[in-house]
């Protein structure tokens, strides 16, 4: 992953994963991530409060890196089809993954995509003016690509 993050959380993100491909989020215990991590539950509660907080933030990161190289401030309006392409290109990234984590809470996964599309275009609300738009219609637009696209809804 792309995004700064410390070895431990890493340790930790990989036994969660591990779990999370054979069993649902409800019967993972704090417990066999630490055994799977190698670490104290101490140390898992210093950046965790549970699974479910490890779940999002796990998702957030995904979602966060797909994102980092996205240009969407070249395309979006003067070439709809590149974006449409790009954008997917950067969802596609984690999908097997955000599925994974994503099923059976679906709609917390969706309110995580969306907070990190509405940051995407946040940071560029000039821009998104000088073309008389709003972020959160782009924003919008995006996230409904996204929801059409995650496998988990289909």
């Amino acid at each position: 992953m792309g995004v700064k993050i410390s070895k431990t959380e890493q340790l930790i993100y990989d036994s969660f994963y591990k779990l999370r491909k054979n069993n649902p989020i409800n019967k993972i215990k704090v417990t066999d991530v630490c055994d799977g991590a190698n670490i104290n539950r101490s140390t898992f509660y210093e950046y965790f409060n549970d699974v479910y907080d490890l779940t999002s933030k796990l998702e957030r990161l995904m979602i966060i890196d797909s994102f980092k190289d996205f240009d969407k401030q070249e395309i979006i309006y003067c070439m709809p089809y590149e974006f449409l392409t790009d954008f997917n290109n950067c969802l596609n990234k984690y999908m097997k993954e955000l599925t994974l984590l994503g099923k059976g809470r679906e709609r917390e996964l969706m309110f995580n995509i969306e907070d990190e599309i509405d940051n995407l275009f946040e940071d560029d609300n000039e821009w998104i003016n000088n073309y008389g738009c709003n972020y959160n219609i782009c924003s919008f637009f995006c996230f409904c690509f996204v929801f059409c696209g995650l496998k988990i809804f289909c």
